[in-house]
């Protein structure tokens, strides 16, 4: 008589299927270069990469597109309701990377002078009425003056009646927004105007842009003690 053992059976596990770590960066995505994310199987070692998008460069996206001529207007917060970046904040952050105390707004330290002593100033800071205009001050309207004869006259100079400290152009650019920082970065890369802009013991600062019928925006800046 043949038994059969019953005792015999086949042994298995069911599979588990992957256990996945959380993704992990292996290489930055940069303005120029796409990066790379993995993640690995505990269970079998198996890998999976997963391709990170390039780094979207804020100079040039976003922003006030230009489109052709715009007068010159005065480029500090709330000053300036053509672009969301302006040059005395741009200025100041290139300061703070040296450590360098911030530059004020001219006008608010002339404000604050008259509000101390008004006998100091004489009838041309004054208008019809008898009322305080900062404004009307000559290192206040010499930038906005100054951005506006370079983009009349299609250049950028000191001369010309353009008695600023900095003054460039930047072409090319397809936001105002992008113009103006491609201008400080112009500025910081010039050993010049990088040391007008970086010194210590400048406190006030004036700035304005204007925009010629091509799309060039030109930029003027004064610094003060």
């Amino acid at each position: 008589m043949d038994f059969i053992c019953k005792a015999t059976t086949d042994s298995y596990t069911d599979a588990t299927g992957h256990r996945w770590s959380d993704w992990k960066t292996v290489k930055k995505a940069t303005t120029s270069s796409e990066g790379r994310k993995q993640r690995t199987c505990s269970s079998c070692g198996k890998t999976e990469s997963k391709t990170i998008a390039k780094v979207k460069d804020s100079s040039t996206s976003g922003g006030h597109k230009i489109t052709g001529a715009r007068k010159a207007v005065y480029s500090y917060r709330g000053m300036d309701k053509f672009s969301s970046v302006n040059l005395v904040d741009l200025i100041n952050a290139e300061r703070a990377k040296e450590g360098l105390g911030k530059l004020e707004w001219t006008a608010d330290l002339l404000q604050q002078d008259y509000n101390e002593e008004p006998w100091t100033f004489d009838s041309g800071y004054f208008d019809s009425n008898g009322n305080f205009d900062p404004y009307r001050g000559a290192e206040i309207r010499e930038p906005l003056e100054g951005a506006q004869k370079m983009a009349d006259m299609g250049y950028a100079t000191h001369g010309n009646g353009v008695g600023c400290h900095c003054v460039g152009a930047s072409e090319g650019a397809t936001t105002i927004e992008e113009a103006l920082r491609r201008q400080i970065k112009a500025y910081m890369n010039s050993p010049e105007h990088r040391a007008i802009l970086m010194n210590a013991g400048s406190h006030r600062v004036t700035a304005a842009y204007a925009i010629d019928s091509n799309g060039t925006v030109y930029t003027a800046i004064l610094v003060g003690g």
